[in-house]
């Protein structure tokens, strides 16, 4: 396990939590403006950069390297990591997707959006696991390192909804994307109308925008195994054994990564940074 923290430009006491209580298996990525505050996104590739640096410093097979990204109120229920892992015993997984809880369930507009993710958005995505184009979220997000080098070196967009956009990334180039239904991830809800409003204003418009790439997932390979022969960037050699938990983690001041994977190419360069 590796834990990436990326101070986003904050002004609370992330950095220097992190260097008095990280130790060595967490790494501080400091980011100050103007390159700070562009967005969750530009946060998240700052941080897998970092990942893929000592993926590279270490020699891992990137293929059983697994990248979760939690968010720094994210809470995964105990054993999440173990049971996302065995989901990636199929070569074919490229993304898994925990369901979300809202915290605080005792306050009626908390237990609202606890509604609204439990009982509405957790219940689609456990039925597009048949399909396994199972939607990313931000939260207990994990995704194989060679799955998003596919993609390229900034796997996430500057959307709006960058996880959905890297969920269609990963299907587009033929990964499935699953979830399980033994574990889930808890986060904090929001107690502000405006800050509410204003929310889901951002996701609305995300998702409206992402219709625009409903082309790429028309033509979209009909299996993992094809778009390995089409792509260098995909894994092009699998195995069927579960991957083995080691990984390496990202924390905005609000975001964080994490790592574990079969094996990829030595054909893409960017991967050491």
């Amino acid at each position: 396990m590796r834990i990436v923290v990326v101070d986003d430009g904050s002004d609370d006491a992330t950095a220097r939590i992190v260097r008095a209580v990280g130790g060595d298996r967490v790494t501080l990525v400091r980011r100050t403006p103007p390159a700070a505050r562009q967005g969750k996104g530009a946060a998240l590739n700052a941080g897998l950069r970092t990942v893929r640096e000592q993926a590279g410093q270490e020699d891992l097979d990137l293929g059983r390297v697994l990248v979760c990204v939690l968010d720094a109120d994210g809470r995964m229920t105990p054993g999440s990591a173990s049971r996302v892992t065995l989901r990636f015993a199929d070569p074919a997984v490229g993304g898994v997707q925990l369901a979300v809880r809202i915290r605080g369930r005792h306050r009626w507009a908390l237990r609202l959006q606890d509604l609204e993710f439990w009982a509405l958005s957790a219940l689609t995505q456990f039925g597009q696991i048949a399909t396994g184009t199972v939607s990313m979220g931000g939260n207990g997000q994990f995704s194989r390192l060679c799955a998003l080098d596919s993609i390229g070196p900034r796997p996430w967009s500057d959307s709006l909804t960058e996880d959905l956009d890297l969920g269609i990334g990963l299907v587009a180039r033929g990964w499935t994307v699953t979830s399980t239904t033994t574990a889930f991830v808890s986060q904090q809800g929001l107690t502000s109308p405006r800050r509410l409003l204003r929310q889901r204003a951002r996701w609305y418009h995300g998702h409206m925008s992402a219709i625009r790439r409903l082309p790429e997932l028309w033509a979209r390979p009909a299996s993992v195994s094809r778009a390995a022969s089409n792509s260098p960037a995909t894994c092009s050699s699998r195995t069927s054994s579960p991957c083995p938990p080691r990984s390496s983690s990202i924390t905005r001041s609000s975001a964080r990564c994490a790592g574990t994977a079969p094996e990829c190419p030595a054909s893409w360069p960017a991967r050491r940074g």
